[in-house]
């Protein structure tokens, strides 16, 4: 009988030796006498393709192992089916040192001899034995003799055994007409089909034969497992080897696969959720695919679902019994087909297995919480650097095992956090405080085996420095005591606090006795609290003889006084006096002033220092005098300021107000900048003088009228507004004329009004503006005692004259290149020049304008802000 193509033959060694042709056992060397070489029993067979199965044509190497004790060289030849080749060193280890190489002959047994020689010509020989299997041509070759017998396809009923396809051209199931047993034969109703394109099916565990093919008795073989060719030869091949070796070498022809490969892989995933348990699965693998009329497959205890002929695992019964596991999680189901023939079930076994694992996910997160976090020495809602923080938490997890780390962590995240220790019998963790300061707060992180984890904080808390006792401001650094007053007391107890209210000790020289000579003296008087906080201080004693007293000077600081804000007042000490007519030293302090005052003495120690009061409000100065053996006692000088608004200064020719509350100023034809302020105090939305000076405005809020002093900067409110006023005239009589903003009509058109104020806000008349237009927000009085104004919300602004009486306008011209959209202020000055300024150009540019509207003249000023909103002016003429 041929070998079956999946046969591998185990090896078998036999070795001889000589020495000039003798033979039997070596003699026990001598030192004359030549040692023979020794050829080990121990031999491997290493194939081209590295799968431990030698094929016809294949090549490989027979490993050896061979030595001398003389340390003489080795030569030898190896020899295999009358193919004679000299035998090589070999360096790759595991005890072999030499090999020979051959290209495998027909598949079939054989032996290898081996003759090795040393450098003395003394030889020894062995044998070794070799199993060929055959190819794939000569697999082709040996399925010739019965293709003859092989019916392709169709439907077969009591033939003997369905067949298999020869070769890649002809890939048809069919079945073998000869004969087999009856019960040996299991029936398979149209067995047709394919298991790929152009992939021969193997018979599995079929004897091959030049009679033919037979079933081995020892089962039923179901050939409906499709496998891949070169699947079918590596589990047969390895199963033969195994069976050959297990014989001890000896030809075995029948044998049970003993290889399987895995059809499919389930991963089953059980995760633990806060809603329970989730399951979920994967598969890889293709299943087991299966020929002909499918009956019940089984893996284990499961049956398998079989769609258009492939046999797969729902995952959901094995979800379903979970128990068939093991304590590993890993499962690896056996599968067979059961089939009933003549009234009986029939297992076949397939070499197709499923594994599956139990993969458990923990998605629950543990709980727990910080419950309390308390300090040994508390402070402000903190502790003390000297004391320790101490934390009661509580941490669990529904698997049981869990970690947990408690902290220190600072809030600013600049310092490493700082681990609490373990906790005590009573559940609390405590950590040491010293050496720390800032703010801080407990972190709690609770980790399960999972890797979940939740982090608690708990609210921020300071950590402060014990503070040493502080002396009080009545301890003094110098004190003066007459000699032989008895035992004087530095200090006392009640003159120092601690910081944190500890208790604290007095120690050092806290008396001094003025028995002592005259002269200075210093005690050190130290206080330290109940944790160790200490503070001193240094008491310089000066004792003085007892001397005749002298009397005391008087001071006298002046009369009071009331001015208006911005004066400028020299004080008088000079009436001061010393009954012994000693000189005397001034010292002046300022005891009080109003809240946003800045004013200061120009010389504390001069007899008669000057102050300006810069805020309205009360002040108090006092003067106290010495004539260099004692001070008098205080003399006061109350000063009431009183809110002034000055005439605009004569250096400034030109004032502008923008934004409401800023204001600048400029000098001469080429307008310099000679002023610029800021205040929140003052609100201007349009200005102009009065025959006095001062300037007079309007505020857009409605906040009232105005008197502007720009330079403090100050607006003093002086009365009501009639409405929220937009622009302002001063006539020559001194009384106001505002005009409105815009109001409605019952026809929802717009209007403005203009009102006759008196200074005070009293409004003496008021007329609707109307005729060539009904909108004008800035106006002023020209030179020839008329009322001009500009019309509003136009891109060419008329230059109007307005009748008083009626409030009737007519047009005498249009103000040349402007942008700007709302004129709120325009001023005439005493040459008949109409000014505004235009802040929506880059810079902003005061424009000058005759009264018939020509352009004279554009000044850009670049200082003043830009789309400022509001925007007032006016010229200076109270020198004119």
């Amino acid at each position: 009988m041929k070998i079956d193509k999946f046969t591998i033959a185990a090896s078998m060694l036999m070795v001889t030796s000589c020495s000039g042709g003798g033979g039997g056992s070596d003699p026990a060397p001598t030192p004359s006498s030549n040692v023979r070489p020794n050829l080990s029993a121990s031999f491997d067979l290493v194939d081209s393709s590295g799968d431990d199965v030698i094929e016809h044509e294949e090549s490989f190497a027979l490993l050896i192992s061979v030595s001398d004790a003389d340390g003489d060289s080795i030569q030898g030849t190896a020899t295999l089916n009358g193919e004679e080749v000299a035998i090589a060193s070999y360096t790759g280890g595991d005890g072999f040192t030499h090999q020979a190489t051959f290209d495998a002959p027909e598949f079939g047994e054989y032996e290898i001899s081996v003759s090795v020689t040393d450098s003395r010509s003394t030889a020894v020989t062995g044998s070794f034995s070799v199993g060929i299997v055959p190819n794939e041509s000569d697999i082709a070759d040996e399925l010739a003799p019965v293709k003859s017998e092989f019916v392709p396809g169709g439907n077969y009923e009591g033939t003997d055994l369905i067949g298999i396809s020869v070769n890649e051209d002809d890939s048809n199931i069919g079945y073998i007409n000869g004969s087999v047993p009856e019960d040996l034969i299991a029936q398979n109703d149209a067995p047709a089909g394919e298991c790929g394109m152009s992939v021969p099916h193997k018979l599995l565990g079929v004897e091959v034969s030049t009679s033919g093919i037979s079933i081995p008795e020892d089962g039923l073989i179901f050939p409906l497992e499709c496998v891949t060719e070169s699947q079918a030869q590596k589990m047969q091949a390895k199963a033969a080897a195994s069976a050959l070796q297990k014989s001890g070498g000896s030809s075995a022809a029948e044998f049970k696969p003993e290889e399987h490969y895995v059809a499919q892989r389930v991963v089953v995933t059980r995760e633990l959720t806060a809603s329970g348990e989730v399951f979920s699965s994967t598969y890889t693998g293709s299943g087991i695919q299966l020929e002909g009329n499918i009956q019940d497959v089984y893996c284990g205890d499961f049956e398998l679902d079989v769609v258009s002929e492939t046999a797969t695992l729902n995952a959901d019964k094995l979800i379903a019994d979970l128990s068939q596991f093991g304590n590993g999680d890993d499962l690896t189901l056996s599968c067979e087909r059961r089939v009933t023939f003549e009234g009986d079930e029939k297992i076949s076994p397939l070499l197709g297995q499923i594994e599956a694992e139990l993969v458990e996910v923990d998605s629950l997160a543990p709980t727990g919480s910080i419950q309390s976090v308390n300090f040994t020495v508390p402070f402000n809602g903190g502790g003390l650097d000297v004391g320790e923080v101490c934390v009661a938490t509580n941490a669990s997890d529904e698997s049981g095992i869990f970690d947990e780390e408690v902290t220190l962590e600072s809030s600013d995240g600049l310092s490493d956090e700082i681990p609490f220790g373990s906790a005590d019998d009573a559940g609390e963790r405590c950590l040491s405080l010293e050496g720390l300061e800032g703010d801080y707060n407990v972190k709690q992180v609770i980790t399960d085996n999972s890797t979940n984890s939740i982090t608690n904080r708990s609210s921020t808390f300071p950590v402060v420095p014990n503070q040493a006792p502080v002396f009080g401001a009545e301890v003094p650094d110098t004190v003066t005591f007459k000699r032989n007053q008895g035992i004087v007391t530095l200090v006392t107890v009640e003159q120092i606090s601690d910081p944190e209210g500890h208790d604290f000790s007095l120690s050092g020289d806290t008396t001094i006795d003025t028995s002592e000579p005259a002269g200075e003296y210093e005690r050190i008087v130290s206080a330290e609290d109940e944790y160790g906080a200490r503070s001193s201080k240094t008491i310089t004693v000066q004792l003085e003889d007892n001397v005749p007293p002298t009397a005391a000077p008087s001071a006298d600081a002046g009369t009071d006084m009331s001015v208006d804000t911005g004066t400028t007042i020299q004080l008088d000490g000079t009436g001061s006096f010393d009954p012994e007519g000693d000189p005397l030293t001034y010292t002046w302090t300022v005891e009080s002033r109003p809240f946003f005052s800045r004013a200061e003495l120009s010389d504390r120690t001069a007899a008669s220092p000057t102050i300006t009061v810069d805020e309205a409000g009360s002040y108090e100065i006092s003067l106290i005098v010495s004539d260099g053996e004692s001070s008098s006692l205080p003399s006061s000088i109350f000063i009431e300021a009183n809110e002034a608004v000055h005439p605009l200064s004569n250096n400034i020719n030109l004032l502008i107000s923008a934004g409401g509350s800023r204001f600048y100023g400029f000098s001469g034809q080429n307008n310099q900048e000679v002023l610029q302020s800021t205040s929140s105090r003052c609100l201007a939305t349009a200005m102009d003088m009065a025959p006095s000076g001062v300037v007079k405005s309007s505020a857009y809020d409605g906040s009232g009228l105005q008197e502007v002093d720009a330079e403090q900067p100050l607006c003093l409110k002086v009365g009501e507004q009639p409405a929220d006023s937009r622009g302002i005239a001063v006539s020559g009589d001194g009384t106001l004329w505002v005009t409105s903003d815009f109001l409605s009509s019952p026809s929802n058109s717009q209007f403005t009004r203009l009102f006759h104020v008196e200074q005070d806000g009293t409004v003496i008349s008021q007329v609707e503006i109307s005729g060539s237009t009904d909108q004008v927000f800035g106006i002023d009085f020209g030179p020839d005692g008329e009322l001009y104004g500009v019309e509003a919300k136009t891109s060419s602004h008329q230059l109007v004259r307005i009748n008083l009486q009626t409030g009737v306008t007519t047009v005498v011209g249009e103000l040349e290149g402007t942008s700007r959209d709302l004129i709120f202020d325009i001023d005439i000055d005493q040459n008949g020049i109409l000014r505004f300024f235009d802040d929506e150009t880059i810079p902003g540019t005061l424009r000058e304008h005759d009264l018939t509207g020509s352009l004279l003249r554009s000044v850009e000023l670049p200082s003043v802000c830009r789309s400022c909103g509001f925007v007032g002016i006016v010229t200076n003429t109270s020198d004119e």
